[in-house]
């Protein structure tokens, strides 16, 4: 699933960002993102309750580092999700 989930968010941050060329693994980082801004948080949130459906709150998204902390976030949401089902 990581995979699979590593390959959506590389499709939809190159679609933020404008740049089909861009390359997105686990390591990379958001700071270092040319033109990542708060925006570009906000927009994730949305992609991310949308795509997953689940909630994320403000402060957890600021709190990933990396794309590996958004897979984690992910990861960790759909767990609780499928649990309370």
């Amino acid at each position: 699933m990581e995979n699979e989930v590593l390959k959506q968010l590389q499709k939809y941050i190159a679609a933020i960002l404008d740049n089909d060329s861009i390359t997105i693994s686990e390591n990379t980082i958001f700071d270092e993102l040319e033109y990542w801004n708060s925006l570009s948080y906000r927009e994730l949130i949305a992609y991310l309750e949308n795509e997953f459906n689940i909630k994320i709150s403000i402060k957890e998204i600021l709190s990933c580092v990396n794309i590996n902390d958004v897979i984690k976030l992910i990861n960790k949401k759909t767990i609780n999700t499928n649990d309370k089902q």
